[in-house]
């Protein structure tokens, strides 16, 4: 179904038209600003909240305030694998044709869409309301996934598999000082700087950084990497606003920290600011990247002292501490070199064809 809205300006005539699935998104949602267009004909005006907000509270007020009828709001709901429970998590509601309000307590956003005719003491009444269900940010989520909505940037909360590694059995000798060190800066309140850990693949990088986050007591932020680029989008700017003294979680980086033979890379400039420039004494904003290229080939501007909390290369796991954590594990394989933790801990797999008590090494 497609519909025609023409509307008259003052420099001529033009016209909108919308595909009805051209209203709603992926996720079912209300593509609000093309709503707008779509009811009145012109682009709204916007004012926007970055605040944490208790979104059921929200709901109720402005639904009994302004006595809106179930036909003019939209809910967004969710199931709460902590609380065992649906919950509210954001809400579309069309207050009169020309006024609407979005919010989604997932991105801690909510945005007052309303045309010329709304009066300024309307909207100053209706700030007000809104303003009354600011709460805190829920203390049981920590980590959170950047994802994009509506073609704004939005952070989910998830949860992140528990993983009690044993970083003595597991890690080189030299690793425990470095450990102590991330997890000390990272529990720091309104620090900032540069956390960069890299190695091969399969050396423990990515367990290594499901066991930290459950022991910083801070909001992180898991970048993926497909949205690594996204960290010198505009959008990006609102978002870390609205999460100071956050850390933020980078995994394979190098698209965004290797040096570039024409010029910087612009999501460089980006980290610069955020690990040590005037943004890092706005936001406090720590940051974790790993990768699986050699330091060498990092932006030298990233390695500079007072931006860089630590470094470490994750290497295989020395000979004699890999036949320990091998004979641990159960496995009678004799090991004479260095070798990486995936090979330890997947023997069995058919593609490591070792028979029982032979050797590896040269």
């Amino acid at each position: 179904m497609k519909q025609n809205f023409e509307h008259i300006h003052q420099e001529g005539k033009f016209s909108y038209q919308f595909l009805f699935n051209e209203l709603i998104d992926y996720q079912g949602k209300i593509e609000y600003p093309q709503y707008f267009v779509a009811r009145n004909g012109y682009p709204p005006h916007l004012i926007t909240f970055y605040e944490h907000f208790n979104t059921p509270e929200m709901f109720e007020l402005l639904v009994n305030k302004y006595q809106i009828p179930v036909s003019k709001t939209t809910k967004y709901r969710r199931f709460d694998k902590k609380e065992e429970k649906i919950i509210l998590s954001g809400f579309f509601i069309e207050l009169q044709t020309d006024l609407h309000i979005y919010c989604n307590d997932e991105d801690s956003e909510v945005r007052i869409m309303h045309g010329d005719k709304i009066e300024e003491a309307y909207l100053n009444e209706l700030i007000t309301t809104i303003r009354q269900s600011i709460g805190e940010m829920r203390a049981e989520s920590k980590i959170f996934l950047l994802y994009e909505s509506q073609k704004t940037l939005c952070l989910r909360d998830f949860e992140v598999k528990k993983n009690n590694i044993d970083l003595q059995r597991n890690y080189n000798d030299d690793f425990a000082t470095i450990h102590e060190l991330i997890v000390n800066r990272l529990n720091t309140a309104n620090d900032k700087g540069l956390v960069l850990l890299y190695g091969v693949p399969g050396t423990g990088k990515t367990s290594y950084i499901r066991y930290l986050t459950s022991l910083i007591n801070k909001r992180m932020i898991y970048i993926p990497p497909d949205f690594a680029y996204k960290i010198a989008s505009p959008d990006f700017l609102p978002l870390l606003i609205s999460n100071p003294n956050s850390v933020l979680i980078i995994e394979d980086a190098e698209d965004i920290v290797e040096a570039r033979e024409t010029g910087r890379n612009i999501s460089v400039s980006n980290l610069l600011n955020l690990a040590d420039g005037l943004l890092s004494d706005c936001l406090n904003i720590q940051i974790l990247c790993t990768f699986n290229t050699h330091i060498s080939n990092i932006d030298t501007a990233l390695l500079r002292k007072g931006r860089l909390i630590a470094t470490y290369e994750f290497k295989p796991l020395a000979a004699p501490k890999a036949q320990e954590l091998s004979n641990q594990l159960g496995f009678e394989t004799k090991i004479e070199r260095p070798m990486s933790l995936a090979d330890i801990y997947n023997q069995h797999d058919q593609a490591f064809a070792v028979e029982k008590g032979a050797s590896i090494g040269f």
